[in-house]
């Protein structure tokens, strides 16, 4: 294993289909963790809002279910001033992340979504700054290369 590197990457943000509104996003790339030659990939936006990550089903589809552990998750959510609490399914999945790597992180299927969230359980791991007037985020984090 290599040693931790520090390092400090920018991001440009970018539209997502469903907005033109440009937000701060990544590539994500989701392993089974019984073999890492079992992929998915999709965008995500970083969503500081968010308590855990999201995955659109077509990344799970990708790997392929009957790789992968799955788990339910019960999930708060507020939508118009109404909160609600939903059984949603969950998998444990390892995630990249420019060079950070994170080993059996449980994620929540999004199924009707073409991209994911990168929630607090992984972004209480970086130091991020987002510069909104410039479309650019930067994270600082100490990760494999």
């Amino acid at each position: 294993m290599s040693k931790p590197l520090r390092e400090t990457t920018e991001y440009r943000y970018e539209g997502i289909r469903r907005s033109n509104i440009p937000a701060p996003t990544i590539d994500l790339i989701a392993f089974a963790p019984s073999d890492d030659l079992l992929i998915g990939t999709a965008k995500a936006i970083i969503d500081t809002g968010a308590t855990i990550t999201c995955v659109p089903a077509s990344i799970i589809d990708a790997i392929g279910r009957k790789n992968l552990s799955a788990t339910s998750k019960k999930v708060v959510g507020a939508f118009r001033g109404r909160r609600s609490q939903l059984e949603k399914e969950s998998y444990t999945v390892n995630l990249k992340l420019g060079n950070c790597y994170f080993e059996n992180i449980e994620v929540v299927v999004l199924p009707d979504m073409e991209y994911g969230l990168i929630g607090r359980d992984i972004l209480n791991d970086f130091k991020i700054t987002f510069d909104g007037p410039n479309d650019s985020w930067k994270v600082e984090a100490r990760c494999n290369g």
